[in-house]
């Protein structure tokens, strides 16, 4: 875990400094959970890909191997207790990536929704208390047959679904399923790659950037490609603004350990990175606290840092 100051860090011995394993022992340990994770077939590997709060705090998103999404709730949890799961959903293929809907409503439960994308599969928008599918987006390849994206993100209002996927960012209305969006193509200012990561300005809400892995991060302004940023050594897999939109986070894959805080005051100016081990192409997540002051990413050390 790393603590980051309201005043720039000098030098990279100071974030050094700060970057150190945490102690786990220091943790209170609330809940756990690992028998809903188990599958019949013993020759098959199991592992979790990530996990994403909702918006209220109160629910957990799992992601597997196995193609499933589990839901699990922590509220009114004692301690040293197994987590909730109420719901799961399945996957046609491996899922790529899956989001809360942002404006999660407590007491009507119609409202928890979940995004996800997977392999050779349209976007799907999932109801997360009972598991039912609400609605469908497509994105058509060039032969007219349906082809799966690589990111999603909802807008802060959740009315639009930003998707990104080999040379181009889709951007549907969310009351509208089916293949009607408008599209930026990004062939020709971020190469020819993927579009791996979206993530949204939580300040300027017409900004938004995007990560791909041809190692390029490109920030766009009312749906204009603003500013390209490069210096990472490998694909970009995660990208998060700071909470007051004047910083930028990103991560990277297997070949570059650093995670780069970019300065949007002075586009192109890096103010510190922070170092962890990053030794696979599997997504390495790390989040940003809600105060701005901590950063904390996972390893690929079995840690975090």
């Amino acid at each position: 875990m790393i603590e980051v100051s309201d005043t720039l860090l000098d030098t990279q011995r100071e974030i050094t400094k700060l970057n150190q394993p945490v102690s786990f022992k220091s943790l209170q340990h609330l809940c756990t959970c690992s028998d809903d994770f188990l599958v019949d077939d013993k020759e098959f590997q199991q592992c979790l890909k990530g996990c994403k709060w909702s918006p209220n705090g109160l629910s957990i998103l799992i992601n597997s191997e196995d193609k499933r999404l589990r839901i699990f709730n922590i509220e009114d949890i004692e301690q040293n207790v197994s987590l909730c799961k109420v719901n799961q959903i399945k996957e046609g293929g491996t899922i790529y990536d899956y989001v809360w809907y942002p404006n999660f409503v407590d007491k009507n439960k119609t409202n928890n929704l979940i995004l996800s994308t997977s392999h050779r599969s349209p976007i799907h928008l999932w109801n997360a208390t009972d598991g039912q599918l609400e609605a469908t987006y497509r994105v058509y390849d060039h032969v007219d047959e349906v082809a799966h994206v690589n990111s999603l993100c909802f807008n802060w209002s959740g009315e639009e679904i930003y998707s990104g996927s080999y040379g181009k960012i889709n951007i549907f209305r969310t009351e509208r399923p089916g293949r009607e969006f408008i599209e930026i193509p990004t062939k020709a200012d971020l190469h020819r790659s993927i579009i791996s990561t979206i993530a949204m300005n939580p300040v300027d809400k017409s900004m938004f950037a995007v990560g791909t892995y041809s190692k390029d991060i490109g920030i766009y302004g009312g749906n204009q490609l603003m500013y390209i940023l490069r210096g990472h050594k490998s694909g970009i897999t995660q990208l998060k603004f700071s909470p007051d939109g004047l910083k930028l986070y990103s991560g990277s894959r297997k070949g570059d350990n650093d995670i780069v805080c970019w300065d949007l005051r002075n586009v192109g100016q890096t103010l510190y990175s922070a170092e962890r081990t990053v030794t696979t192409n599997q997504r390495i997540c790390f989040d940003i606290s809600s105060d701005g002051k901590f950063l904390v990413s996972g390893k690929s050390m079995l840690n975090l840092i």
